[in-house]
């Protein structure tokens, strides 16, 4: 389905705010930067500017709770950071019982969210990714679309 290293790929091109100590622009990097002015960069340039000390990573705001609420609140995939499941992992590794069953409700209620969409665009023929998807779950939404499309292939002889 997906090897680990496209899963750290994924991971790593994921933006994150981020407050520069220096101006920095890179022509090869296409980033221009400005010292003390907060900016979105992929994971893996602020991995590198935080280790070398010339810039600081902000934190975020909205801790599993906040999200699971969101996602409760919401008829459709809540809009999500796009690290929500590096977060959602970290929780489930956390002492905080509280944590860990408001990242696995988390997860469940996208889970419950993308086959009920998958189920209804194979009953429909529609190709569109919902909205509010992130990268993580478009992968898996392409896998059981495909393998749920072979099968009725295989089985009714049906084309879609």
């Amino acid at each position: 389905m997906i090897s680990r290293r496209a899963i750290k790929i994924l991971e790593n091109l994921c933006d994150v705010k981020i407050i520069p100590k220096i101006d920095f622009n890179s022509e090869i990097l296409g980033v221009r930067l400005y010292r003390d002015v907060e900016t979105e960069v992929p994971v893996w340039l602020a991995r590198v500017l935080i280790e070398e000390g010339l810039a600081e990573k902000v934190e975020e705001e909205e801790d599993i709770g906040k999200l699971l609420f969101k996602e409760k609140t919401s008829i459709t995939l809540a809009s999500m950071p796009c690290d929500l499941y590096s977060k959602i992992k970290e929780a489930l590794k956390s002492d905080d019982n509280l944590k860990r069953r408001d990242a696995q409700d988390i997860l469940n209620r996208r889970l419950q969210k993308i086959l009920t969409y998958l189920r209804m665009s194979i009953m429909l023929n529609e190709h569109s990714l919902p909205k509010n998807m992130l990268v993580e779950e478009a992968v898996l939404y392409k896998y059981l679309r495909d393998s749920v499309l072979s099968w009725l292939n295989q089985f009714l002889g049906e084309d879609r």
